[in-house]
């Protein structure tokens, strides 16, 4: 499994230098629509796995900072998708934290 996090990786995939057979998120990515979701092929319908990183700035950040900051952010190699709202990332969060919560207690994971 490759996770695609940067520009070269992205490159590589278009280039056909590797090939791409699906996505791991629950709905195909914006990016790679030529790709299904994983959850679309026999036996993996329950599959999921997902991966983002953010850069948080204060909501009265100006635009052009806000430009700066996504142009340095995708020249390392990231992918900039659109910016979310503060209750979309309320919800995002929130959902993530009672999943991993969910599979800590299926596996009835313990702190040491």
């Amino acid at each position: 499994m490759l996770a695609v996090r940067s520009s070269l990786n992205i490159k590589t995939l278009a280039d056909g230098k590797i090939q791409g057979l699906a996505v791991t998120a629950k709905t195909p990515h914006p990016l790679f629509k030529q790709y299904p979701a994983m959850t679309a092929i026999k036996g993996l319908e329950s599959m999921e796995f997902d991966i983002w990183s953010g850069i948080l700035v204060h909501k009265n950040t100006p635009d052009p900072i806000v430009a700066v900051l996504n142009k340095a952010f995708e020249s390392s190699g990231n992918v900039v998708l659109p910016a979310r709202n503060v209750a979309e990332l309320t919800r995002v969060y929130g959902a993530e934290i009672e999943r991993y919560r969910a599979m800590a207690k299926a596996i009835n994971l313990q702190s040491q």
